[in-house]
């Protein structure tokens, strides 16, 4: 989804960043009237795009929470179709499980390429801060977390979402890919394909580096 053109299109970017908010939620977001709100919760419902559950409170009654719908989320850009994965299917029934990582290892090689001519000469926090634009350029809508100690990138979109499921090699790829460019060690903490509503990598110290290129940007363990 581009950037939103009206406050419905807002209220699904924020679903979508958030994973979950409440009708109070979104109207403080938004700038907009509970009632405002709600009236529009209500015409994405009928149309399919969210759902909404009941959150138990500390006290009180249930507060209830909105969420996409698996149509909600095919709003966003993702880069497959059903011929995309039969192909692959398809070649791991002719080359096996080989053949396609080696697939896999030339689109992220290509990628690489990409990335590395834009990030060049960069230090290794202006690295972080592009890779961001370029992965959110890329449909993942990423956004960078400002901690010194222990910095990460969320991605609230994932483009190969439905490849992925089928083919956990693309993720591994993507981790070893930014890995490279950055010169760090990347642990996952959060997956999309688990179930989580986003993809979350830590950056850590690459100790087996001889220098130290996480300290360049304030990085560390």
């Amino acid at each position: 989804m581009e950037a939103p053109r009206n406050t419905r299109e807002h209220v699904i970017l924020e679903l979508k960043r958030a994973g979950s908010l409440s009708t109070k939620d979104l109207a403080g977001l938004l700038g907009i009237s509970s009632t405002a709100v709600r009236q529009i919760l209500t015409v994405l419902q009928a149309e399919g795009l969210i759902d909404t559950r009941a959150e138990r409170q500390p006290q009180g009654r249930p507060c209830y929470v909105y969420t996409l719908t698996e149509k909600g989320h095919d709003l966003f850009p993702e880069a497959y179709d059903s011929l995309a994965i039969d192909l692959l299917e398809t070649v791991r029934e002719i080359g096996g499980e080989e053949m396609i990582q080696d697939l896999v290892a030339k689109q992220v090689s290509k990628k690489e390429e990409r990335y590395r001519r834009l990030m060049k000469g960069r230090s290794l926090a202006e690295k972080l801060a592009q890779l961001r634009e370029l992965r959110d350029g890329d449909g993942y809508m990423a956004v960078v977390e400002d901690d010194e100690t222990k910095p990460a990138i969320r991605e609230h979109n994932c483009p190969i979402y439905r490849i992925a499921k089928n083919h956990p090699e693309m993720c591994a790829q993507e981790i070893a890919l930014m890995e490279r460019l950055l010169g760090v060690s990347i642990h996952q903490t959060h997956h999309m394909v688990d179930g989580q509503h986003y993809c979350r990598f830590e950056f850590h110290k690459n100790q087996a580096s001889s220098t130290d290129p996480v300290a360049e940007a304030g990085l560390a363990n």
